[in-house]
């Protein structure tokens, strides 16, 4: 029985390599379109929940809600168990201090406003 095989010649190699060179340069892309797409997404989360959170909050003292630094750190701590975002929560001379971050530090977003009497 005679086996028959390819010999990989000078022409087959020179056909060969360019496809191997663009399959790798093919994977790089898609790998980091793939980490372009997660940055953003992390990034929306972070920016949705921050402006949840300002807006529980104005709305809290719009109806004169009790608002303190027990009662804010408790929310953050909600938003923190329900979202997986870091959210730090305070409350000093009537002004309130919001910062939201992700776990792996690739988005966050802060703010400050003051209460209204």
């Amino acid at each position: 029985m005679r086996e028959r095989g390819f010999v990989l010649t000078g022409m087959a190699l020179l056909l060969v390599l360019p496809a191997l060179l663009l399959s790798s340069c093919l994977l790089a892309v898609v790998e980091r379109g793939e980490e372009g797409i997660s940055v953003k997404a992390t990034a929306d989360r972070v920016s949705f929940t921050a402006r949840d959170v300002e807006n529980l909050v104005r709305t809290m003292n719009l109806y004169h809600m009790q608002l303190d630094n027990v009662i804010l750190p408790a929310i953050g701590r909600t938003y923190e168990r329900y979202t997986g975002l870091l959210v730090s929560l305070t409350l000093e001379n009537s002004v309130v201090r919001l910062e939201v971050r992700d776990p792996g530090g690739t988005a966050k977003y802060s703010s400050s406003w003051e209460l209204e009497e």
